[in-house]
């Protein structure tokens, strides 16, 4: 079955996580161009570019602060081109129960 990936630019973020980091290999094995995305454990994404090679490009960026994420998508864009694929992976769960509209970018 073609999944139309092949070549694609597929953007990770949380890779060096448990489910990003199985998510990553999945791109990878349809024959994207997948950039693991890390804001802590830089260690682990750069397990996964060992792993898949070339096609896993390891980045990091703090995605809480808007400058993190456009420099991030600078990069990617400068490097691979374009994203195509974007998995809104990252993420933390608050310890309070917060209604989405009180939610800050930190949270």
């Amino acid at each position: 079955m073609d999944t139309g990936l092949h070549n694609r630019v597929v953007l990770v973020t949380g890779a060096s996580g448990g489910i990003g980091g199985a998510v990553v290999p999945a791109f990878v094995r349809e024959g994207a161009r997948v950039v693991a995305h890390f804001g802590e454990h830089a260690d682990r994404a750069a397990a996964l570019h060992q792993e898949l090679g070339a096609a896993c490009v390891p980045l990091g960026a703090d995605l809480t602060l808007e400058a993190e994420v456009e420099r991030l998508f600078a990069e990617i864009e400068a490097g691979l081109g374009p994203v195509e694929v974007l998995v809104a992976n990252a993420g933390c769960w608050p310890p309070d129960d917060t209604p989405l509209s009180r939610m800050t970018l930190k949270t």
